[in-house]
């Protein structure tokens, strides 16, 4: 969809507003990092389509640019704007809805040059551990059994069955423990 159109579909649900693309760039920027975050992304903002010298944001589909993009940066621009809170709240359901539609529909057709690498996860130096902290799997699958609650290392990994309603997974026992494990 060319830019300018997505700035007179801004305008219209605005109640009929004359601001420009750049007054809108910070809100579109910030839609489409959403984006990026509920699809696991790597779409570029509109400020990198603009500075590339393209006059169109053609990296989804239509609909997803009316129901998403738009709704997602009139609903920003509502909530910096303290006369349109009731709008801003509407607004902000009709995105996050169209974001979840997004999610469930289109997660599988984004093309692989957008996709992300960074699964989000967390790196752990076992080896230097920090005070207090503990790993568990929610699966209860590969639990790693640790010597004490102060300086995590792990001794050895053991397949272990929990019962279903226990919710917490963490396990951590003694050496003494994990021998009559083995």
């Amino acid at each position: 969809m060319q830019i300018n159109k997505i700035v007179d579909r801004l305008n219209q649900l605005l109640a009929g507003e004359m601001y420009d693309y750049s007054f809108f760039e910070p809100f579109l920027d910030e839609t489409i990092d959403d984006i990026n975050d509920a699809l696991n992304t790597i779409y570029p903002c509109f400020s990198d389509v603009v500075a590339a010298g393209l006059t169109e944001y053609n990296l989804f589909p239509e609909r997803y640019i009316r129901n998403v993009v738009i709704k997602g940066a009139a609903h920003k621009f509502y909530t910096m704007d303290e006369e349109g809170i009731d709008s801003a709240e509407q607004y902000g359901f009709e995105f996050q809805k169209a974001l979840f539609i997004m999610l469930r529909d289109f997660s599988d057709k984004v093309p692989e040059q957008y996709r992300s690498t960074n699964t989000g996860g967390v790196d752990i130096n076992l080896e230097s551990g920090m005070p207090g902290w503990s790993i568990f799997y929610p699966t209860g699958g590969g639990i790693p059994i640790y010597t004490d609650n102060i300086l995590p290392t792990v001794i050895k990994t053991y397949e272990v069955e929990l019962d279903a309603s226990v919710e917490d997974t963490t396990l951590i026992i003694t050496e003494e423990e994990a021998q009559q494990v083995t």
